[in-house]
């Protein structure tokens, strides 16, 4: 495969997640999403207690909710992560990327099994989207001091972009994270402070229900210090879709059953509040998993 000027692209995973494989190529990452068009299409012994190795698939309609919700919250505020084009496709998984995927568990390990095993005709969804940096779990600040940065301002420039993208997409569209740990977060280091906020402007604007509907503009330029945080992945998120209504998914009971972890713990605080009615707005769980970000202290 090769680009506009005929040299070879160059591809790189750098993440998994339970449904996907993540690829780097250039300034697009590609996340492919193989997806279940017929039941059997999920393995070959699906639903058998001893089936073989599988990767897992995604119902379609998952994907599709994942991709529009990705769509309005690039569109929301620069804090999120911008859909750039989808695509389905069939076929094998290219050896590109399979020697890449082997290369990344070598490196680090992977907790999915390998897409090698997926027939010739498995369909896929391709997301792409820009790339965004490197997760908040992988970042370094202590590093800041070697470039002669301040690190705790670039902490709390991260921290104030979330808390602003989050803020701004509550009045937009109702909208709650509900999965925002550390790998949810990207960080690019930036040339030049940039300015997070509403496309095309220099402040963010939030509604202030204290006096009566007023708004705030709240300056940015003083707040970013290098560094650009982005929000990704929407899978578990709720929010209300001008076209077709609430979109919000409804957690697996596993989810609440985790331990050795304080997002587990969250997800276990956020049903106490919202009585395990996922359909219904409750902003106060944006304010629990920006708890996750205490990372950024250490």
């Amino acid at each position: 495969m090769r680009n506009q000027t005929d040299a070879p692209l160059i591809f790189r995973k750098i993440g998994e997640a339970s449904f996907s494989e993540v690829f780097r190529v250039g300034d697009v990452v590609l996340k492919i999403v193989p997806i279940a068009i017929k039941p059997r299409d999920r393995g070959p012994n699906a639903g058998n207690k001893n089936e073989a190795p599988w990767p897992s698939v995604s119902d379609p309609g998952d994907v599709l909710r994942e991709i529009v919700a990705t769509k309005i919250m690039g569109e929301v505020h620069s804090g999120f992560i911008k859909l750039l084009k989808t695509y389905v496709v069939r076929g094998r998984y290219p050896n590109s990327l399979l020697e890449e995927w082997d290369a990344f568990d070598e490196r680090k390990g992977s907790q999915s099994f390998s897409p090698a095993v997926l027939p010739d005709t498995q369909h896929f969804v391709v997301i792409l989207l820009p790339h965004g940096g490197s997760d908040l779990e992988a970042q370094d600040f202590a590093l800041a001091h070697k470039k002669m940065r301040n690190a705790w301002r670039q902490c709390a420039s991260v921290f104030w972009q979330v808390c602003t993208a989050l803020a701004v997409a509550e009045q937009a569209v109702s909208f709650e994270h509900r999965d925002l740990h550390w790998g949810q977060i990207l960080i690019d280091e930036v040339s030049r402070p940039s300015t997070p906020g509403r496309r095309s402007a220099r402040t963010a604007k939030i509604s202030d229900s204290s006096s009566l509907g007023e708004e705030k503009f709240i300056p940015m330029n003083s707040l970013t210090h290098g560094v650009k945080a982005t929000i990704i992945d929407f899978g578990l998120s709720r929010m209300n879709i001008q076209t077709s209504g609430l979109a919000s998914s409804r957690f697996e009971e596993v989810i609440f059953e985790g331990e050795g972890d304080y997002q587990f713990d969250i997800y276990r605080m956020m049903r106490k509040h919202n009585g395990d009615d996922w359909a219904k707005f409750c902003p106060l769980s944006n304010v629990m998993v920006c708890n996750t970000q205490d990372h950024l202290l250490h």
